[in-house]
């Protein structure tokens, strides 16, 4: 079944299946993500072999 849930941004349409909301395909913190993929730097951390890696890479 179809959902509509009101935001700040507007509405955004998603489904329910058993209970369970899926709204996907919504593109978050878009304006954000230039800013920190770009500036931002903290993410960064230095590995042993001394290349600049996110600090995020390899989790899984």
């Amino acid at each position: 079944m179809a959902v509509i849930a009101e935001t700040r941004s507007g509405p955004i349409r998603g489904l329910e299946k058993d209970g369970v909301l899926l709204f996907a395909g919504i593109p978050y913190a878009t304006t954000r993500r230039k800013t920190i993929v770009f500036d931002d730097t903290s993410g960064v951390a230095k590995d042993p072999d001394g290349e600049e890696r996110a600090a995020w890479e390899g989790l899984r």
